[in-house]
């Protein structure tokens, strides 16, 4: 079976032996974040929801707390930590 979408060597390049920007490069390049964000926030549901399944006992095992795990798990899947800011000045930093 085929993934075209995870094979490297089987996209176009975005630029050209000369260093050019090719045509719809922008694109891809935003296609292709956009892509892996949407990857990213179907893992964060799946692994909350697995989260607010597990039992209190293997909560206890990896040191959360029945009230911690809920809590996690009511997040919106978009409420990604590792995520960096859409916009500049969402990151919570006060400037000048």
């Amino acid at each position: 079976m085929s993934n075209s979408a995870g094979c490297v060597a089987c996209r176009p390049p975005l630029v050209d032996s000369a260093g050019r920007r090719q045509p719809g490069a922008g694109l891809r390049a935003r296609m292709a974040r956009l892509l892996a964000r949407l990857r990213r926030w179907r893992v964060l549901a799946r692994q909350r929801r697995e989260l607010a399944e597990l039992s209190d006992r293997m909560l206890k095992d990896i040191g959360l707390s029945r009230v911690d795990a809920l809590r996690e798990a009511r997040r919106p899947f978009w409420d990604d930590p590792r995520a960096s800011p859409l916009l500049p000045g969402d990151d919570g930093v006060k400037r000048g």
